[in-house]
Order: C-alpha cells, then structure tokens, then sequence
C-alpha cells in the first residue's frame, strides 16, 4: 500500500472522531472544525513518511489536530483583540480617553501591555461579528445591571460627567471612581478571556 493510500485509510476511519475534537475545542464551529480536519490532512500528506513510520498514526492525527486547533485559536483571539480593543461603541477607555485623568491609569498601562500582539496574518478563521458581539455581551456579563448601564451611558453614549452625577445623584467624584472601578473591572474579564483563548 502507497503513502496515500495508507493516509487516506487512516483518515477515513478517524475523520468523525478527529471532526468531532476539533469542534468541542472550536466552540462548536462548524466552519472552523472543517477547516482544522482540512489543515490535518494537508499535515498528514506533507509529512507522509513521519505518518507512515508513526508508531500509532491515529495518536499522530490527534497530536497534529490539537496544534492545528490551537493555532487557530490563538489567530482568533488576535482577531477578536483587534476588534475588542479598538472598538469605539465598547471599549474606548482603552484609546485616548482622557475625560477622567490626563495620565492613562496604572491598570490600563498594564492591560495594554499584556494583550500586545504581533501583526501576523490572520487565518481564513476569523470570528464574524456575531461572534465578536456574543463574546462581547459574555464579557459585559461579568457587570451587574447598574454597572452595565453606566458602562453604556459613559463609552457608548459619551455621557460626561456631570450628566451622569446628575442623572444618577452622584457627585462627579463618585461617577468617576465607580467608572474607574466598572472599566478594571471589564478589563480583568477580558484579561482572563484572552489567557482562557491561547
């Protein structure tokens, strides 16, 4: 039996099993599994001899499928920062919003450095903006209601602050610590996200 034709033996009698890993590891995209089962094959034809001599070619399958999978991942969290970062409608406290202090605060500093990622291409496996919406409504989920409505009203609406004391019967200090507090607060949701996502 040829190369191929062992591959494509081996292939056939673990593709459901390797499809269904790939899926469970992908949030259940079905897209993205395909594309990944895809990328194992193409593996699996690319190195052929390494398969061929593999002492168990279905563990050589998984190992290769768990790579694939997480490179993918690591290209949509890329993604999805870019979107989440530089989104205006929900996280413009991590632009140049100088409305509370002229100084970025310590937390912010320390967030951006930590999600710094290199400009690399991004694969065919992006996340449409459904899922960036989803992903941002489970982050947001982390704010109770009342936090989640001044989180909207100051970076989705522009609200300043003195619209906001008066609006919630604050004094402008205390709008500006519990936003300070809301923003950490997202921010550490979304630093645990993208540690969860590698």
């Amino acid at each position: 039996m040829d190369s191929k034709s062992f591959i494509d033996s081996v292939f056939e009698r673990h593709y459901d099993a390797l499809f269904k890993y790939c899926l469970s590891k992908l949030d259940g995209d079905e897209q993205a599994a395909q594309d990944a089962v895809d990328a194992v094959y193409i593996a699996a034809l690319r190195r052929d001899d390494e398969l061929v001599s593999h002492s168990d070619p279905r563990g050589w399958l998984y190992g290769t499928a768990y790579n694939t999978v997480k490179n993918i991942r690591k290209t949509r969290a890329r993604y999805v920062k870019r979107h989440l970062l530089f989104d205006p409608s929900l996280f413009s406290f991590f632009g140049a919003d100088d409305r509370m202090d002229r100084s970025v605060p310590k937390w912010e500093r320390e967030v951006r450095a930590a999600w710094s990622f290199e400009d690399k291409p991004l694969s065919e496996a992006e996340p449409d903006d459904g899922e960036i919406l989803r992903i941002k409504e489970q982050i947001l989920g982390c704010l109770r209601p009342e936090e989640r409505e001044l989180f909207r009203a100051y970076y989705d609406e522009k609200a300043d602050l003195t619209e906001l004391a008066e609006r919630y019967s604050l004094s402008k200090q205390a709008v500006c610590m519990r936003i300070k507090r809301i923003s950490a607060k997202v921010a550490n949701r979304l630093k645990i996200y993208f540690q969860e996502v590698r």
